[in-house]
């Protein structure tokens, strides 16, 4: 998937839409019963790459998953993530040149007849009401479609389903939790006014999953007004109830992905220490206060949980012996086992010993 575009609406959109059992909730929420229906009872996958234009990636992302339907024959549904704050009134025609590519790629991959069914999906978070037509065909001359005009059943047609998350009160987003975390944040990062509570976000039904911390990253990327008293209450909560390690799992998220806000991360590595004066009159006294300390007595840890987490979504439940070397682990052992997990086939690739150097 490319990630060529720096909104941090596209990123952490996709982020979103890849936690397990996520992209299953959103569809089947989002889409019509009727067509919901027709799926088969597995979850979708997402295929590589992107289809969007070059010139078009400051304003669209996309995702494409497959899916199995009931009847046997597999179907394709297009996400295109709408960045504007407003309507595209073009956006049917940049789907039609990417649903073509989408078909293009499937023939020269060696697909052939028939062509996998593809449902397109418009995802929008801006602020104005979506009040563009659904179907491709809106874009022309009305007149065209006369039934007694010799031009009608030519001129070509689809209609796209439409996800405006405005337009839903936040509680009615979905019935999952995380889900709905992530979608107020999205909905609620295009408004200005009647600012919504972090709190109201990030509720405790998530304060023990690890996307918690993306979640309290991007509003502090995204949103354009924040309460920083409210986030360090929030943090302290977290720390209280989800325990420190997960406070220092989201600051060292922060840290290694280098994208945290340097107030964001002075409240945390402040907090870490306790120096209130330092989150509330001085967050880069409390950096450097906060950094030294968090680094030396939580960053192994949270290495190990992260680690921990990762390899049990690759591989399946840890053996107990792999869960003991993994907590007993430095943090560049920790480093040398998360690179290795990337390409690794087989537990047993990520935990291989060193080769000796011959030189």
């Amino acid at each position: 998937m490319t990630t060529a575009s720096a909104s941090p609406h596209d990123q952490f959109f996709k982020e979103l839409m890849t936690q397990p059992g996520v992209a299953c909730a959103f569809l089947r929420e989002r889409l019509p019963e009727a067509v919901t229906a027709l799926f088969a009872d597995t979850e979708p996958r997402l295929e590589a790459g992107s289809f969007v234009d070059p010139e078009f990636r400051s304003q669209h992302s996309d995702l494409l998953f497959s899916m199995d339907l009931t009847s046997g024959d597999p179907a394709l549904i297009y996400i295109l993530f709408e960045h504007k704050s407003y309507p595209d009134a073009m956006v049917a025609f940049q789907l039609l040149r990417y649903v073509i590519a989408i078909w293009y790629r499937y023939l020269t991959g060696g697909g052939g007849k028939p062509l996998p069914v593809i449902i397109p999906m418009v995802v929008y978070h801006g602020a104005e009401p979506w009040n563009v037509p659904l179907g491709f065909s809106a874009l022309f001359d009305p007149t065209l479609f006369d039934p007694e005009r010799a031009l009608a059943g030519i001129v070509p047609d689809f209609r796209y389903f439409l996800s405006d998350l405005g337009s839903q009160a936040d509680h009615e987003l979905s019935r999952f939790a995380l889900l709905r975390s992530g979608l107020m944040a999205l909905k609620h990062a295009t408004r200005d006014a009647d600012l919504v509570s972090i709190e109201a976000i990030v509720t405790a039904e998530i304060w023990h999953d690890l996307f918690c911390g993306v979640v309290i990253k991007y509003i502090f990327r995204a949103f354009r007004q924040i309460d920083r008293d409210e986030a360090i209450r929030l943090l302290t909560t977290i720390k209280e109830k989800a325990g420190p390690a997960m406070v220092s799992n989201i600051a060292q998220e922060w840290i290694d992905e280098g994208k945290a806000m340097g107030l964001l991360q002075g409240i945390v590595e402040g907090m870490e220490q306790g120096v209130a004066q330092g989150m509330k009159q001085g967050v880069a006294q409390g950096m450097e206060q906060g950094i030294a300390e968090g680094r030396e007595q939580g960053v192994a840890q949270g290495q190990a949980r992260l680690l921990t987490r990762q390899l049990a979504r690759r591989f399946g439940p840890l053996p107990a012996e792999v869960t003991s070397r993994i907590n007993e682990a430095g943090t560049e052992t920790l480093d040398t086992w998360g690179e290795r997990l990337l390409d690794a086939r087989t537990l047993d690739e990520v935990f291989a010993p060193e080769k000796a150097s011959l030189s």
